[in-house]
């Protein structure tokens, strides 16, 4: 697994952990599997890329 990154604002809090993701919709794999907790709300869960240069 690789590294993982976390902001945690409070009560926003995203997780990123650096491993191969998909959406089971496309062929596309994303670089990051993604968490984002907000409060008492469910966790949501999906997947992440790095942003694109402009």
């Amino acid at each position: 697994m690789g590294d993982t990154a976390l902001w945690d604002g409070g009560p926003l809090k995203v997780t990123l952990i650096e491993k191969g993701c998909s959406d089971g919709i496309g062929d596309l794999t994303y670089a990051f599997t993604a968490t984002v907790e907000l409060a008492d709300e469910a966790a949501l869960k999906g997947c992440a890329n790095r942003a694109l240069a402009h």
